[in-house]
């Protein structure tokens, strides 16, 4: 069955949302690999993303933040990769990063906010 089966995230530096990321998996497998899974951890279940030695994520957000592992199978049996921690940053000044800010403030300005922002006569 496969072995050393490894998955990579392949970019420089910290990803940014925005960003587009492929994630790579490769295994040493005699006889050869025949596919590999792609899977996102959650707290439900594992969900399958795709099959192929490569995932890639374009205009990435932080809801694509998370531990990603791949699993190569072939005639023999199945090899899961250590899974890889894939940590989506917010830029500074966009709106997600406001929001929380606001929200840190106080519930005073929130409820300001809310009544200003508000269609409803009040």
């Amino acid at each position: 069955s496969p072995k050393n089966t490894g998955a990579v995230g392949l970019s420089s530096g910290d990803t940014v949302e925005g960003d587009s990321v492929t994630l790579s998996c490769s295994s040493d497998a005699n006889p050869p690999v025949l596919t590999y899974y792609w899977f996102k951890q959650t707290a439900a279940a594992d969900t399958l993303l795709t099959t192929g030695q490569n995932y890639s994520i374009s205009n990435i957000s932080s809801q694509h933040s998370g531990l990603y592992y791949c699993t190569a199978h072939n005639q023999l049996g199945q090899h899961n990769s250590t899974p890889i921690d894939l940590d989506v940053l917010i830029p500074e000044g966009s709106e997600e990063n406001t929001v929380l800010k606001i929200i840190m403030v106080g519930l005073g300005v929130l409820l300001a906010i809310t009544l200003n922002s508000s269609s409803v006569d009040v």
